[in-house]
């Protein structure tokens, strides 16, 4: 990288206070001390050229309330209240998912009867990174979801405010409440704890959440005011995040997001004739049958995984095999 420096100017009341993070040759960031001071930009030596073949394992999250709202009609819920977290159903949905990669890790494990070498879900259970939208709803399905796979890969969450909910003016669901990960992580424990209850929250499926979090992208106020986002803003901020999957050192990623983000990236990066083969996977995992391809008339049922092979040597269209898989409970979205 050579030794680049960057300053920042950061001012508390009437003082000025000048930050500078310099990066020597050896990738080292030195950080000035200070209680106001944040990053302004982070760099990442890589350490090799990255693969241009990787996976991405699309996640929606669980129902939340805002779904719950809208179905019952609560206009009050669905034009008032910010960043809605997980319904009960949503809970119920972020379990059925967590059920599942347990069962899989089970059968990965020693003792297990084994995943045939090609499933996706087997794929999923190797992967070495897994990502969030800093909305609550997403972050507390990762959480639970996907539970066994951080704790037994000791991995933590990172957000990326690029794979948040589209800003809509009419509404509060895609505007964020918290700021940092300590915020971020009570608001989303508390909301589930006002969900499902004191006895539930403590119980085996829920109990220990508290997940290590990397927010260096939400330290400072990750979403829009203000008017409603444009389809070309929209797409420009999915390309930037393609270019952190495309450029980051992990080959294999979990991105728990929202159904429109999915919907869009499929529609950007979904090369023609990508449709993954119809299988079902092996009896008794509670899972639902593989469907090729992208989700029917766009859409993805809550906690679906929808699990991309990408080639970034392609020119465009770079998904270029589409699986989309479920777990086996009923727990198909309604809203």
């Amino acid at each position: 990288l050579g030794r680049v420096g960057r300053g920042r100017q950061a001012l508390r009341g009437t003082a000025a206070v000048a930050a500078a993070v310099a990066v020597g040759a050896r990738g080292k960031v030195a950080l000035p001390s200070g209680p106001f001071l944040r990053p302004a930009l982070v760099l990442h030596r890589l350490p090799c050229a990255p693969a241009t073949r990787k996976e991405l394992f699309l996640v929606r999250h669980g129902a939340s309330r805002w779904n719950e709202a809208k179905s019952l009609f609560r206009v009050r819920t669905l034009v008032l209240k910010s960043d809605h977290p997980l319904s009960m159903r949503g809970v119920d949905q972020a379990c059925a998912l967590q059920a599942l990669v347990a069962d899989g890790l089970a059968r990965a494990g020693p003792g297990g009867c084994g995943l045939r070498a090609n499933s996706p879900l087997k794929r999923l259970l190797s992967a070495d990174a897994v990502w969030s939208s800093p909305l609550t709803r997403a972050l507390q399905t990762c959480l639970v979801g996907l539970r066994p796979l951080l704790a037994v890969r000791q991995m933590q969450v990172q957000l990326r405010k690029n794979a948040r909910e589209p800003q809509h003016a009419t509404d509060l669901n895609s505007r964020g409440v918290a700021i940092g990960a300590p915020a971020m992580m009570r608001r989303a424990l508390d909301k589930l704890r006002v969900v499902v209850g004191n006895e539930r929250a403590e119980s085996a499926e829920l109990a220990e959440l508290d997940q290590p979090v990397e927010s260096v992208e939400a330290e400072e106020q990750w979403w829009d005011e203000g008017a409603s986002e444009t389809g070309v803003q929209l797409q420009l901020r999915l390309h930037e995040l393609m270019r952190q999957v495309q450029y980051c050192p992990h080959e294999r990623i979990v991105l728990v997001t929202h159904g429109s983000v999915i919907t869009e990236l499929l529609q950007m990066h979904l090369g023609a004739g990508a449709a993954g083969g119809s299988e079902r996977l092996e009896s008794g995992c509670p899972l639902e049958e593989v469907v090729g391809g992208p989700p029917a008339e766009g859409k993805v049922d809550s906690c679906a995984i929808v699990a991309c092979r990408l080639d970034f040597g392609r020119a465009s269209r770079v998904i270029t095999s589409c699986q989309v898989f479920k777990p086996r409970l009923g727990l198909a979205d309604d809203a």
